[in-house]
């Protein structure tokens, strides 16, 4: 498969690629705060 993929398509699938590695990085940051959340509900269950 030799063929080059039209510039629009790259140029599209470079920002899908983009869009993914921002996803990625916030689907983890929403797993960091998600885990922040629940030790802070753990401590203030303590007081």
């Amino acid at each position: 498969m030799a063929e080059k993929l039209p510039p629009e398509v790259q140029t599209q699938l470079a920002k899908f690629q983009q869009l993914k590695n921002q996803l990625d990085r916030l689907l983890l940051e929403k797993s960091t705060i998600e885990n922040e959340l629940r030790e802070i509900n753990r401590v203030l269950d303590e007081l």
